[in-house]
């Protein structure tokens, strides 16, 4: 068939998304984050039998308003109007039970971290209550009244547009085909099979985003059993096909576009729908692909991208500093030692193990998802939106917010040897000598943007101008993920898989005093599972005697420590 015959492959994807990649993570402010988050989506699955309890009361309300409403006359028109919405609401209670039934047998964990349950759960949702929660009329806007809005978010069409982005990010990242997507068998889980429908959907969807190349594998999948005898399919043939050929000519795939061509001949043999003009064209050669997309060079960073989310190993090449030790630095009880696994030694780069306990880790992801709840509000039609000021799925906890949050920063302190504490610089002359907790939940198909975690301008913010940049970074990882979600250091090859309590440590600043540009990284997509993590920086300020400047331009941390257990010692 036609599509086993496209030559199609990811690099050639990747070279020409690329820079419509960067310039969408620069539109969010780096931050790439899945607004529709696990907690959201859990919340409304827990809340779908609540869903047709209240069209039953609303039922009931209207068939109690027909009892009265036949006692006089001249209601016969609504009367009929009443009859026909009260069996579509019946039709549609019986739909939504189906769907609770067919995924009562999954767990919700298993569904909310999976984007194509997600994207399933979402466009059963749109279909089926769009309708219901757009109309206003005098008729339907009572129904409404029944709708708890405190109890649940309703799924919105920009969680089918990002569930689709998240698909996208995933299938070019990691090199997974179509048919890998669409079968049931999603990375080894047990997923809903996609319907040619739902592929036709994605495909355009994914057009209309600005990534044709990926669209047209999505088309080709749609058109895959489409010959001269089946004409009746289950979604719009000619559009997808007048697609797929335009792409395949933009791709310069001559040879796919003649053959979607001569196909397009066969089902429309009346010309309706001008397939025979697009032949002419093709045999005149006067389409060409347009010339600035080959002009567009690739970033730096892309190089080991892909190569790095997909790798198994931490480092790619083991060196002599790549070490295992007890970390022990500027501790005088011996009883506070972390396993530590050494990844790179200038910048400076470590894994430690067991820094928090799952009690910590509970703590800060239960207050992520309370104050989380608080950045959303409703608005009279039930949907909602973001307050000013809110992105993605993240929030800052500070030390000041209670003792727990306060204890896991010590914690954290001990463990690095540094002051990591927050404190308010408008309270007293105490400035802060770290950041709050920055809590993240990635959602489905998470990710973050290649960045560097120092201040390109040096008075930026008000703690940047009194106390100092980020000397250094911790990242906590607050849970495991199932597949993807690797923290990369791209210019350095180091790929980091989550592992639960552990923290990776880096320096964004050299012992010398320098920005260290060794240290851009980025967060690979999650493609099964769910990813929490927790960042603090470290400021400068409060930390000038914890990491001392090194005597030359080539010292290493491993100097700096050594003055410090001598200056412990003596």
């Amino acid at each position: 068939m036609f599509k086993d015959r496209a030559k199609i492959n990811m690099d050639m994807i990747l070279k020409n998304q690329a820079v419509i990649v960067i310039l969408l993570c620069s539109v969010y402010l780096v931050n790439c984050h899945v607004s529709s988050s696990s907690h959201k989506m859990k919340t409304f699955l827990n809340h779908r039998k609540n869903i047709t309890d209240n069209l039953r009361k609303y039922i009931e309300y209207e068939e109690e308003r027909m009892i009265d409403l036949k006692k006089t006359t001249g209601y016969e028109k609504e009367m009929e109007v009443l009859t026909e919405r009260i069996v579509k609401l019946r039709n549609l209670i019986d739909e939504t039970e189906s769907n609770i039934t067919r995924d009562a047998s999954t767990p919700i964990d298993d569904i909310v971290n999976n984007p194509v349950h997600t994207y399933v759960i979402v466009r059963d949702f749109l279909c089926s209550y769009r309708h219901w929660l757009n109309s206003q009329t005098s008729y339907t806007g009572k129904l409404h009244s029944f709708w708890d809005k405190a109890e649940f978010e309703a799924p919105t069409d920009l969680d089918l547009r990002q569930t689709i982005l998240a698909l996208i990010r995933i299938q070019y990242t990691y090199n997974i085909s179509v048919q890998e997507i669409t079968n049931g068998q999603y990375m080894g889980s047990n997923s809903p099979v996609l319907g040619k429908t739902d592929i036709f959907q994605i495909a355009k969807r994914m057009h209309m985003y600005g990534y044709p190349q990926t669209a047209l594998l999505w088309y080709l999948e749609a058109l895959g059993e489409l010959n001269e005898k089946i004409v009746d399919s289950p979604f719009d043939w000619s559009v997808a096909l007048t697609r797929a050929i335009y792409i395949a000519k933009y791709m310069e795939q001559s040879e796919l576009a003649d053959e979607l061509i001569d196909l397009g001949m066969r089902l429309d043999p009346g010309h309706k729908y001008s397939f025979y003009k697009m032949d002419i064209q093709s045999r005149m050669d006067s389409f060409h692909p347009r010339e600035w997309d080959n002009l567009v060079p690739k970033p730096d960073w892309w190089t080991n991208y892909t190569i790095l989310c997909n790798q198994e190993q931490t480092v790619k090449k083991l060196k002599r500093y790549h070490v295992c030790r007890y970390r022990d630095i500027n501790h005088q009880l011996t009883y506070y030692r972390y396993k530590e696994e050494i990844l790179h030694y200038a910048p400076f780069i470590s894994l430690i193990y067991d820094v928090i306990n799952d009690n910590d880790t509970n703590t800060l992801k239960e207050r992520n998802a309370s104050d989380l709840a608080l950045k959303y509000e409703f608005d009279e039609a039930g949907s909602s939106r973001y307050r000013p000021g809110s992105y993605g799925a993240s929030v800052d906890l500070y030390d000041t917010e209670g003792s727990e949050i306060l204890t896991i920063s010590q914690k954290l302190g001990r463990v690095i040897g540094h002051n990591t504490q927050y404190y308010y610089p408008d309270r007293g002359f105490r400035l802060p000598s770290a950041g709050p907790f920055k809590v993240v939940d990635y959602g489905i198909g998470g990710h973050y943007d290649v960045h560097v975690d120092f201040f390109i301008s040096p008075t930026s913010t008000y703690l940047m101008k009194y106390s100092g940049d980020r000397m250094a970074t911790v990242l906590l990882f607050l849970s495991d993920v199932k597949h993807g979600g690797r923290e990369i250091f791209t210019r350095l090859g180091i790929s980091v898989k989550p592992i639960k309590n552990a923290s990776v440590l880096w320096y964004n600043y050299t012992p010398s005093g320098y920005k260290d540009y060794r240290t851009v990284k980025m967060t690979c997509p999650v493609i099964i599972g769910q990813k929490w993590e927790a960042r603090k920086s470290v400021w400068v300020h409060g930390n000038e005697n914890n990491r001392p400047c090194g005597r030359s331009m080539k010292s290493t941390q491993f100097a700096v420590e050594k003055c410090l257990r001598n200056r412990v010692k003596y």
